[in-house]
């Protein structure tokens, strides 16, 4: 191209060639360029970056006179952080060594690891906000708790639970009872227990970890694995169950266990009856806030206001069931079916758009709770609790209810429509344990302590505490481990999961436009344009007809 000047016209100067133009060979690589190819630079800066972000945040923080003292070395707020930080970071290197293990695995590991290596890095002085570290690390968990049983409400198919429906009552009840009764009888025999403590120690042991189990099948779930014929909502399904059999046997055992140690009588009527009045509520108190937190569909509250109501109401379900207590024993048990029941519920009653775009937040929240729950559970397991003389004992009891468990777990699939390795799944999937034991395992030696009952029932607490940290410890990796590795092996792929022309949520939005009038246009799995619905929050709900 040429340009105008005064009188006289220029050539535009043509730009100098490189030395690579001139010689026609490739140049060798700078030491930068070299530095951005290899594999782990990404990743090695994403986590200084982080950790320069978060230190900075640290030192703000750290400045103003209501957080100074309890994010410092010492303090609660410290604590939370790097064991939330560790928690993470052991997660992200699990997926680095092999992408078949399961995330939380690297956080259970990270909270047993600052937990037991050494004791400053969760050695809390000073409170958080007026609560020590332990108050929040309930809470946490807790909360955690509430967010992933709410997520495995939205995600059940009642369709399929239906044809599962005895099933799902033989492997919430027949595991449990089972193991917790094989659990007290060795127990007995082989450590001299008495049958109200071996009976506790049965429950204790006999509970599922919902913590475990819900995310994994969520995970095998949502990517189309034995949803064809409903396997992941009967697991979900029957381990909160589970948990309501053996959070209420334990508590009856527990009131035996300690009436027998003191003068102190139980209500022996109210210890039976609370089992089916706990089922019994948390499913009718599930159904109405889930049918509150809904709201007519015509009422286009926004997703944001649904998923806040939601969570709302899977939190006051959880918290209410851990903080009621009648004659001593709480509804904890109760308060995760509910949760449960609230998101079952509530997905029944929005449209496929609504439910979509609230899952979609859910999501969210589980991935930042994740780390927090699965990290507070490893640091809950301290190992200082367990004794090399009753060790070989404990292992053997162990050993045996595991062995029953699995049997009777594959006993209860007799009659259903599972094959054999559906089946084999579904035993792996009922071996993890964690939650219950890490909520309940130190209940008794507590109130031995505070009721100071004397040296014989505090070495049967003791006991207890220590058998429930050495289930954890061997069950809940295993548990993990074989979901996510046996899962897409032993279960078959359902084909309408995924078609040509979209995901299932696009030919959701598209049959759900052939009523209304066509809104946004979006764009499907596939690439391809069609009629849907915009991704802003309030784009989830269909336009009013005019």
């Amino acid at each position: 191209p040429r340009c105008e000047g005064a009188g006289d016209q220029t050539e535009m100067a043509e730009p100098e060639k490189t030395d690579v133009e001139k010689t026609g060979e490739q140049a060798d690589p700078s030491c930068v360029e070299t530095l951005l190819e290899l594999p782990w630079y990404d990743w090695a800066v994403k986590i200084i970056y982080t950790a320069v972000v978060a230190a900075m945040w640290w030192t703000i923080g750290n400045l103003l006179p209501l957080l100074g003292g309890a994010i410092a070395p010492g303090g609660a707020g410290f604590a939370l952080g790097i064991l939330y930080a560790f928690s993470c970071l052991c997660s992200a290197v699990i997926k680095r060594v092999s992408p078949r293990l399961p995330p939380l695995l690297g956080m259970l590991l990270a909270g047993l690891l600052l937990r037991n290596v050494h004791p400053a890095p969760l050695g809390a002085e000073t409170d958080l906000l007026g609560h020590s570290f332990e108050w929040w690390s309930f809470t946490l968990r807790s909360s955690a708790l509430a967010v992933i049983m709410l997520r495995a409400g939205l995600g059940l198919d009642l369709e399929k639970l239906k044809k599962m429906g005895w099933v799902t009552v033989r492997l919430a009840c027949f595991p449990c009872l089972t193991e917790a009764f094989t659990v007290a009888l060795v127990s007995h025999l082989l450590l001299g227990l008495p049958y109200a403590w071996a009976g506790l120690l049965g429950f204790v042991i006999a509970a599922v970890s919902p913590a475990v189990v819900v995310p994994g099948m969520l995970d095998l779930q949502t990517r189309g694995y034995g949803t064809d014929k409903g396997v992941p909502s009967m697991v979900i399904a029957a381990a909160s169950f589970d948990d309501v059999l053996a959070i209420a046997g334990f508590g009856v055992c527990l009131a035996l266990a300690l009436s027998g140690e003191s003068d102190n009588q139980q209500n022996f009527t109210w210890l039976v009856l609370k089992a089916p009045v706990e089922l019994v509520a948390g499913i009718l108190l599930g159904i109405i806030a889930g049918f509150f937190v809904s709201s007519p569909p015509a009422v286009k509250l926004g997703t944001t206001a649904h998923t806040l109501g939601a969570l709302g109401a899977a939190f006051l379900a959880i918290f209410g069931g851990k903080y009621v207590k009648i004659d001593g024993l709480n509804f904890s048990g109760g308060g995760a079916l509910a949760a449960v029941v609230i998101g079952c519920t509530a997905a029944r009653l929005w449209p496929p758009t609504n439910l979509k775009a609230v899952q979609k937040q859910v999501n969210r929240c589980w991935s930042i709770a994740q780390p927090c729950l699965f990290s507070l559970l490893g640091a809950s397991v301290k190992l200082y609790a367990i004794k090399l003389e009753t060790l070989g004992a404990g292992l053997l009891v162990v050993a045996i209810s595991l062995t029953i468990r699995i049997c009777i777990t594959r006993v209860a699939m007799f009659g259903s429509s599972l094959n054999t390795k559906e089946a084999l799944l579904v035993c792996i999937a009922w071996l993890p344990k964690a939650t219950v034991q890490a909520a309940v395992g130190g209940t008794a030696l507590d109130m031995v302590v505070e009721l100071e009952l004397g040296e014989v029932a505090r070495e049967r607490g003791q006991l207890v505490l220590m058998l429930s940290v050495l289930v954890i410890l061997i069950t809940a990796p295993i548990g993990a481990i074989g979901i996510s590795t046996f899962g897409p092996q032993y279960l078959a792929k359902e084909l309408t999961h995924s078609v040509s022309t979209g995901s299932l949520a696009d030919m959701s939005v598209l049959a759900y436009d052939k009523t209304s009038q066509p809104s946004t246009p979006h764009t499907t799995s596939d690439g391809k344009k069609g009629k849907g619905l915009a991704g802003a929050d309030g784009a989830a709900y269909p336009p009013d007809k005019k």
